[in-house]
């Protein structure tokens, strides 16, 4: 994903819709941002990061006002956890992914 993003980009990519909100739920502050900028991400990319790295800070930024919370909240989001497979899973639902099986293979 590109770094640089202009304020309308962001906007027009990574502002949260209704439906999205809500199925952010409530959670902990940085799960709650965690899974947004997971959820955002995917929506983009199709695919999640590999690391935080490739998160730009103005799309955390963005994503966190919406939510009205600190966007240091993130650098408490455990990236490597159990927490980040549910989100993950619970994305790909939401976007009516899933992980291709050995019957897709096949097809």
């Amino acid at each position: 994903m590109k770094q640089d993003w202009s304020p309308d980009e962001i906007i027009e990519h990574f502002t949260l819709l209704p439906a999205e909100i809500e199925f952010l739920g409530s959670n902990d502050p940085h799960n709650q941002l965690g899974k947004a900028v997971l959820l955002k991400w995917f929506g983009q990319e199709s695919r999640f990061p590999e690391a935080p790295s490739e998160l730009p800070r103005a799309v955390i930024s963005h994503i966190a006002q919406q939510l009205n919370l600190p966007e240091e909240v993130i650098d408490q989001y455990d990236w490597s956890g159990r927490r980040i497979k549910e989100h993950r899973q619970a994305i790909r639902e939401f976007y009516g992914f899933r992980r291709s099986s050995l019957t897709d293979q096949t097809e």
